[in-house]
């Protein structure tokens, strides 16, 4: 049996991320949530360390837990659009009550889980 090798074409990442950020932001508007929250490489990152640590599978679940325990964290659905529990952050959904940003948040929340691989 002959294996045929076929090259592998290359993309224009810069141009593909473009696309995921239209698509991001489309689906961030519907959902009234800013887009500024989503951090794609983070969130990859954090696939990638399940999925080549644990299991492949589970490289999307994580990514759905750490966007449940996220929102958890911000507080109700209302505080991750006003930024925290109790509105007085930034509108842009930059802060928690706790002081911390989101961004922190996030890179908290991904540690806690890749810490179960």
């Amino acid at each position: 049996m002959d294996i045929v090798r076929t090259e592998r074409t290359a993309h224009d990442l810069a141009a593909e991320q473009a696309q995921w950020q239209t698509w991001i932001d489309a689906v961030c508007a519907d959902l009234g949530v800013p887009s500024s929250l989503v951090d794609v490489e983070a969130i990859h990152d954090l696939s990638r360390q399940v999925a080549h640590g644990l299991a492949r599978p589970l490289a999307p679940v994580s990514t759905f837990i750490l966007g449940l325990a996220l929102g958890r964290a911000l507080g109700s659905s209302g505080a991750a659009v006003s930024g925290s529990a109790d509105g007085s952050a930034e509108s842009d959904g930059s802060g928690s009550s706790d002081g911390r940003t989101t961004a922190e948040h996030r890179a908290a929340l991904s540690d806690r889980i890749a810490a179960h691989i």
